[in-house]
């Protein structure tokens, strides 16, 4: 516990009511650079997801990252720069535009931008472009 930083006060709570506060716990072994898989399951062959698995998953946090009233100010302050990329490029500020470019910067925001969302995004516009009946 002393290398994890947990004081005995809070492993002492611990043990009187038969349960971990996980926060505090996981907070340590990262910090230690210790192993989640190893410290809570280290007998387990654990299989983990695919890229494009995790695209899903991406596309899905980004779609309920723009509904969460927690991320309102970052959801506003995504829209304002995208508002000027679309102006800087002289494209109109529709709201397929705009949801299109959200998608990619709100999933680029939290750090994870797989190849496969980043080329459906660029696919969305082209197929957008090409279906523009006022496109050369």
């Amino acid at each position: 516990m002393r290398r994890l930083q947990i004081p005995p006060s809070t492993y002492g709570n611990w043990r009187k009511r038969n349960s971990v506060t996980y926060e505090h716990l996981v907070r340590g072994l990262i910090r230690e650079g210790i192993s989640l898989d190893w410290f809570f399951a280290p007998e387990q062959r654990l299989n983990y997801p695919s890229r494009e698995q995790l695209h899903v998953a991406d596309v899905e946090s980004a779609k309920y990252a723009s509904n969460c009233p927690d991320n309102n100010a970052r959801v506003l302050a995504a829209l304002a720069e995208i508002r000027k990329v679309l102006q800087q490029y002289g494209l109109p500020e529709t709201q397929f535009n705009q949801e299109l470019m959200l998608t990619l910067c709100l999933a680029e925001r939290a750090g994870q931008v797989p190849t496969r969302l980043a080329l459906e995004q660029v696919a969305a516009a082209i197929r957008a472009v090409n279906d523009d009946p006022l496109a050369d």
